[in-house]
């Protein structure tokens, strides 16, 4: 798990329309997507550790979104 620098977001569906699909058995579970748990404005600092895959240092503005993927 880690962070991903996205241009979209991603698909995901409301827990109501989760419950819709779920709610008689689908071809795949794995075809339905993550439930978006949450979406916001946000401003992070990043300030990766010492052999850390994270390149870059500083703040970033954006949208986050939280599924439960």
């Amino acid at each position: 798990m880690g962070l991903e620098v996205a241009t979209a977001p991603p698909t995901t569906v409301s827990r109501e329309e989760h419950t819709s699909l779920t709610s008689s058995t689908p071809q795949s579970f794995g075809d339905i997507p993550p439930i978006l748990r949450f979406e916001d404005q946000v401003e992070i600092t990043l300030s990766p550790s010492e052999g850390s895959s994270i390149n870059y240092e500083g703040r970033i503005q954006g949208k986050l979104w939280v599924t439960e993927a």
